[in-house]
């Protein structure tokens, strides 16, 4: 039976912790339509990078030549709460690429419908502008469906397979060595530049406009806005953007973490974890982060105080055409864990374009987590260990 958006997924709510729960995939992906449904969209060629999404329209652009279906093998990959990866590989007995006649290998996302449509067209947005406007190694995609309304059920993207292992399982392996990951941080440095060099007028996530051919800042694709029950969040005070000024944004954020914290569904699941606290569950001891009734009792207080902070800081109305508002490209998960390096170590792509969007200057981290993540928390290592062979090298 084909997923739709409303029977696809759910979000789980046992023993909700109060720091909002993850998605529930009802339905599991039907492996055995995919190759049928990739089929057309196998490429017979490498192809050129690609310069916009209107180059990969998985509804319209299907390839002339295309391998046997015999030939398309599939199997899972790696799984996570809001995708599910597949290793698709083609096998060259009776077709092979005009470059290459070994099996070619790709990868397929699905991913749950979370915010449908808005969440993967803004990804695949990013990662197409990203391409277009730096040297940055990005992921090619080669076909991808932002509806349901295909045999599958979900959203999907097919993408290039980049060969190598994560920086993260490299350092903690001890594969690596300490001036190899110095070199891979100081390349990494100048992509994260490159992004920052990126600047706009509003904060939003970047969209591809089919209409102009043109990109533009559209509506904020912050995992504040669409993690958990947020993404049902309507109403005249919830806006999701584009802003543009500081004081729309924060507000923003402020009224959907008020909805969500007093939202009756999410009050009923704190005081039944809390009474399971209370009566001696363990499981829901550790599950907690705080005691639940608080997070429901102050939170929507301190939304009302941080208002307050917020009319101090902007005590006028935002001019909407305030040209000094800056944003800029960030990637919040630059991290050991999304930087995959070849068997010499150098950097070879950023992945995890997920929810990256334009934030405002003053917000982004100076400290890219890829410094600290690297060398100490994703090894073995502690702070004096790289301190001891810092001075060495």
């Amino acid at each position: 039976m084909r997923n739709t958006e409303k029977n696809s997924m759910d979000w789980d709510r046992e023993l909700w912790p109060g720091m909002f729960s993850e998605p529930d995939w009802l339905i599991e992906p039907d492996v055995s339509v995919i190759p049928s449904l990739i089929q057309p969209y196998i490429p017979t060629q490498s192809p050129n990078r690609l310069s916009s999404p209107s180059d990969v329209d998985a509804r319209s652009r299907p390839y002339r030549q295309t391998p046997p279906l015999e030939n398309i093998a599939v199997e899972a990959y790696k799984s996570g709460a809001y995708n599910k990866t597949y290793l698709v590989t083609v096998k060259a007995d009776d077709f092979h690429t005009e470059t290459s006649q070994h099996p070619q290998v790709y990868i397929l996302r699905v991913t749950i419908p979370v915010d449908l449509w808005y969440k993967l067209e803004s990804e695949i947005s990013t990662m197409s502008y990203v391409r277009e406007h730096t040297s940055i190694p990005v992921p090619l995609v080669y076909a991808y469906d932002t509806s349901c309304d295909n045999t599958l059920g979900f959203e999907w993207m097919l993408m290039e397979f980049i060969p190598g292992r994560k920086l993260s399982s490299r350092v903690r392996d001890d594969s690596m060595t300490l001036s190899q990951q110095k070199e891979c941080i100081v390349t990494v440095a100048g992509w994260l530049y490159q992004l920052s060099r990126l600047r706009f007028d509003a904060v939003g996530s970047i969209f591809y406009d089919w209409d102009t051919g043109r990109y533009t800042i559209g509506r904020a694709e912050d995992i504040v806005f669409v993690r958990d029950q947020c993404v049902k969040y309507s109403g005249a005070d919830i806006s999701r953007g584009p802003f543009r000024c500081f004081r729309d944004y924060f507000q923003a954020i402020v009224n959907i973490t008020r909805a969500y914290y007093t939202d009756p569904v999410n009050i009923e699941a704190a005081e039944e974890l809390q009474r399971l606290i209370d009566a001696g569950d363990r499981k829901a001891y550790n599950a907690a982060w705080w005691r639940p009734d608080q997070l429901t009792g102050w939170l929507p207080s301190h939304c009302t105080a941080v208002e307050k902070v917020l009319a101090a800081l902007f005590p006028k109305n935002c001019d909407r055409g305030n040209k000094e508002m800056e944003t800029q490209l960030y990637h919040h998960d630059a991290h050991g864990g999304n930087i995959i390096v070849d068997e010499e170590g150098r950097p070879t792509a950023l992945i995890d374009w997920e929810n990256v969007m334009a934030r405002p200057v003053e917000m982004i981290d100076p400290e890219p987590k890829v410094l600290y993540m690297t060398l100490v928390e994703w090894g073995h290592k502690s702070h004096e260990d790289v301190d001891e062979e810092h001075e060495e090298d």
